[in-house]
């Protein structure tokens, strides 16, 4: 019987994995449906953004450009869980990651059951739902804005609503799975019943109808579908035919057929494999003492969530096991129980109000110590079979510690075996491109200028530098750039620069020639703080066994034709790349330098055609030509007549063909695209 139930499980596993293949390599499309009216399901304002989930047969994903402060006062008053709103708008696919190792919004929608995403023009109606589920949603957010109004933690902790919560700080300490609806909640109505009924299935039996309330209020996240499937499990005397690790297993497996995607979500992989780490893993912690108990569950969740950690973020922070032990129980015994007595009694908040302040009072001063997170790069598929091995193996903790140790020292060691690689980054209208050998060489930053707004239109988004570049440099287990290089004081050629400085370890940096402008006297103020040296109007740069080669040390008197144009041979391959530079440039570049049957040519200025003249082409007679461009950009680049002149070498362009890499293996060049 056992052998039986081991080849069904096997299968299950062995089935999961071919579903799971072949839907993503197929691609997973749900026919556009398109609607003039839904149901809000949740939303959120931020600066002159509305963002809304929405449902009406699919589940979508929309925006909506607030046109006024007025009109944002409107909404934010009349907004509700469950209206129905009438609206017209254009349906689009949600953008996907064009840049290696990128997050990827469009296969994140979809492990969310979410395929389309609306750009709403226009709001024609809303129309408030009397059903009874908006009735006690709406009622719980409007008491929690009778108690605050501004409050985010209340929200957060009783109806899993994220408006203007913020979760870097918790993301860097590891503990940001606090503050999601999870088991944690459950926890509590479990505990709730137990001081009334002692003996716990008995409890559970009456607390489940409150949780799958509760969870039907909230939404059935994965996390919550999780928790109550164990339960259900435990009431049907399910262990009678499965462990509880097998029917997580199974669970596991149902889940992920039912919508392969769900790979891509990681707050599902975490919920899933954090809790079957502490099921098999039990008897390690089981006979301990409290705090002893604490760190056990702390160090194996840890452990176990390594290779997902390392999926999503290329980095490990080790303190996260001693923050979890003093941000666990503060939140689930404390802060947690205590929201639900402020929405009963209100008299309470001053006391919610007071360790809240405490809690984002130590939040400061845990990102002052907090040390640098240790940065491996992306996982292969031997790592995680390997991984597995070690973690599901039948030797103790201590010995599965020690060789999961080994494995990752073994990732840590193979970033020193890659390849020499150039990547041109998609950074829009901009510039920004990576050389890679025994240095790190970051050649501009790009940066998308953003114009003057309103206090009330502005809102937090991401850079270029924290959104593309930064990731790529962990996932392949860069941990500093010897040389930043900015070939001219253009934003869209060094607008991340400061960014870049302040978020990642930086060596030296490199101007043009030149006097600096008000851009580049802005970072220099920053270097002085950092105390990072810099040059400028330098003539050549060691990289390795080859040398970079600035051949533009002439005052232009712009900013563009004052570009350093770079000129390098990496394993006998000629790479020229131009900056903004114009004809005039070009011209001298013909006259001064033997510039014949380059490999690479970096477009000059984005393929406006004000550069990349055809006698300046047909003289260095590029086999590849790259142009770093914008999509739809209102400039028009690349130029037809630019086109034309490159028409004889290979174009590739970030707009069409996104980021595009360069690989030099055994003399040879290997070319990548990841086209959008």
């Amino acid at each position: 019987m056992r052998k039986l139930k081991n080849i069904l499980l096997c299968s299950i596993l062995f089935t999961t994995c071919i579903v799971v293949y072949t839907c993503l390599k197929q691609g997973w499309n749900v026919p556009k449906e398109e609607v003039n009216q839904a149901r809000i399901i949740d939303f959120e304002i931020t600066g002159d953004t509305l963002k809304l989930e929405l449902k009406q047969n699919q589940n979508y994903i929309a925006y909506y450009q607030i046109k006024s402060l007025q009109e944002k006062k409107w909404l934010s008053k009349n907004l509700e869980y469950e209206m129905i709103i009438s609206f017209q708008g254009e349906y689009q696919l949600p953008s996907t990651n064009t840049n290696f190792y990128q997050f990827s919004y469009r296969n994140y929608l979809k492990s969310q059951n979410i395929h389309w995403q609306i750009q709403i023009e226009k709001i024609k109606a809303l129309k408030r739902n009397h059903s009874f589920k908006s009735i006690v949603k709406n009622g719980i957010q409007k008491r929690i804005d009778h108690i605050h109004s501004n409050d985010t933690y209340l929200s957060l902790f009783l109806l899993g609503s994220k408006k203007n919560y913020d979760d870097e700080i918790y993301m860097k300490l590891g503990v940001s799975h606090l503050f999601c609806i999870s088991g944690m909640h459950f926890s509590f109505f479990l505990t709730f019943f137990l001081c009334f009924f002692k003996d716990r299935k008995k409890a559970q039996l009456y607390a489940f109808p409150v949780m799958l309330f509760y969870a039907w209020l909230i939404g059935f996240s994965i996390s919550v579908i999780r928790v109550l499937g164990s339960i259900l499990f435990s009431l049907c005397h399910g262990k009678k035919y499965l462990s509880l690790h097998e029917f997580y297993m199974v669970f596991f497996c149902i889940l992920l057929c039912l919508n392969p995607y769900r790979i891509y979500d990681i707050g599902f992989l975490y919920s899933f494999v954090v809790s079957d780490a502490l099921i098999i893993s039990a008897c390690y912690f089981q006979k301990k003492k409290t705090l002893s108990k604490m760190f056990m569950m702390s160090l194996i969740s840890f452990i176990a969530s390594i290779p997902i950690t390392l999926t999503s973020q290329y980095e490990l922070q080790f303190t996260s096991i001693l923050w979890n032990l003093i941000y666990i129980p503060f939140v689930s015994y404390i802060l947690f129980p205590l929201s639900f007595f402020v929405l009963i009694f209100p008299i309470c908040f001053p006391i919610f109000s007071f360790l809240i302040s405490i809690l984002e009072y130590g939040n400061q001063i845990a990102e002052k110590i907090l040390p640098s997170a240790v940065i491996f790069r992306k996982p292969d598929i031997c790592f995680y079979i390997l991984f597995i091995c070690c973690f599901y193996s039948k030797k103790s903790l201590r010995y599965k510690t020690i060789m999961i140790v080994c494995l990752l020292c073994i990732l840590k060691v193979t970033t020193y075996f890659y390849p020499n690689e150039l990547v041109m980054f998609d950074v829009g209208q901009g510039d920004s491109f990576l050389i890679r050998g025994k240095k790190t060489i970051l050649v501009d930053t790009g940066g998308k200028f953003n114009y003057q707004k309103e206090n009330w239109q502005l809102k937090k988004t991401s850079s270029y530098a924290e959104r593309v570049i930064i990731p790529y440099l962990k996932a392949t287990g860069i941990i500093k750039i010897d040389h930043l290089i900015l070939t001219h004081g253009d934003y869209d050629h060094m607008g991340e620069s400061i960014n870049l400085v302040n978020n990642f370890k930086v060596e030296k940096v490199i101007f043009n020639c030149g006097p600096h402008n008000d851009l580049e006297q802005e970072l220099i103020k920053v270097l002085h703080k950092k105390k990072i040296p810099y040059y400028s109007c330098i003539k050549e740069l060691n990289i390795d066994d080859n040398k970079l080669y600035f051949l533009n040390n002439k005052d232009y008197g712009n900013e563009n034709d004052n570009s350093s144009v770079i000129y390098t041979e990496l394993n006998k391959h000629k790479f020229l790349f131009m900056g903004d530079a114009g004809v005039e440039v070009e011209d001298d570049l013909i006259e001064k330098y033997n510039l014949q049957n380059i490999d690479v040519l970096k477009v000059g200025h984005h393929g406006s055609k004000t550069s990349s003249s055809e006698e300046f082409i047909g003289e260095i007679n590029p086999k590849y030509s790259v142009i770093s461009v914008g999509k739809n950009n209102r400039y028009g680049h690349p130029n037809d007549s630019v086109l034309e002149n490159l028409e004889d070498s290979k174009i590739y362009r970030t707009d069409e063909d996104g980021s595009i890499m360069f690989k030099i293996d055994n003399d040879k060049l290997k070319i990548k695209t990841c086209a959008p």
